[in-house]
């Protein structure tokens, strides 16, 4: 009777919080996704390129015609990123090239930056732009990046 108290007692207690009867495990957050996420897709300061995060740390790069804001779907590019919670700095990988970025997000504004150089000396033509999901209206659907 004791074995099978001290059975009952580890099961309860001593168990991992994340096995279910299922095989599921509690999934652990991508680091950086969550703001990441509520800024993306991001502009160029120009509008003429867009960059969409996923969670799965993939990244679109996108060419946009400048006057009507159609995808030229012949010159997208696929990519990845990375977060570097040390640094608090987001590395983006298209092609061979890989750039760091800082994630601007003013306090009581909706408004994101994922900022190239330094806040004293931030080069605006490699940085992007965003809007979180408080800046689109109720009636209006924030764009979908997939």
């Amino acid at each position: 009777m004791l074995g099978v108290g001290a059975c009952v007692v580890y099961a309860v207690f001593v168990r991992d919080p994340s096995d279910t009867k299922d095989g599921n495990t509690k999934r652990t957050p991508t680091p950086g996704w969550e703001q990441l996420d509520a800024c993306s897709p991001m502009q160029s300061i120009d509008d003429t390129r867009e960059l969409s995060f996923l969670e799965d740390r993939t990244v679109t790069l996108e060419a946009k015609e400048a006057k009507t804001g159609k995808t030229i779907t012949t010159n997208t590019a696929a990519g990845t990123w990375s977060y570097d919670s040390a640094g608090k700095r987001y590395l983006v990988t298209l092609g061979q090239q890989q750039h760091s970025y800082g994630l601007v997000q003013p306090e009581n504004s909706e408004v994101c930056i994922l900022m190239y150089g330094e806040i004293a000396a931030a080069n605006l033509n490699e940085s992007w732009f965003g809007r979180t999901l408080a800046d689109f209206d109720d009636d209006r659907e924030r764009p979908d990046p997939y």
